[in-house]
């Protein structure tokens, strides 16, 4: 069963934060607006940064992901293009996203792990408007 409506209490918006291992640490925060009952089109921003030569990389990116699941638990998944780098000197990269998010009924906050090209290794918290 896919998400439904009834699930999220018809929120349709979310923002959410995450950490991750990538090139030694990544942060990315990021938006994401629901436009199916199992699908978002999310927009993020993070900085990937080396604790060896202090050098940070700049990312947009800008997916379409799937919730597939039931009750509190759901498999993310999704697909997308990655800007890095500066705005002089960007590079245009393909993104992935796989992981796992556990969302509360009580009060529409979730926790999310998982894989993703930009975040790397991550684990998030989030909350639905």
């Amino acid at each position: 069963k896919f998400i439904s409506n009834n699930d999220y209490k018809d929120d349709k918006f979310n923002i959410n934060v995450s950490v991750g291992l990538h090139i030694i640490f990544n942060a990315n925060v990021n938006c994401e607006y629901r436009i199916t009952d199992n699908s978002y089109i999310s927009l993020g921003y993070g900085e990937i940064s080396s604790l060896y030569d202090g050098e940070q990389v700049p990312h947009i990116d800008i997916s379409h992901i799937f919730l597939k699941g039931r009750r509190q638990h759901y498999f993310e998944f999704g697909y997308g293009l990655t800007f890095a780098g500066s705005f002089y000197e960007s590079e245009l990269l393909p993104n992935f996203r796989l992981g796992y998010r556990k969302i509360s009924d009580s009060n529409s906050r979730f926790f999310r792990t998982g894989i993703s090209y930009t975040e790397g290794i991550y684990f998030g918290f989030g909350r639905s408007f």
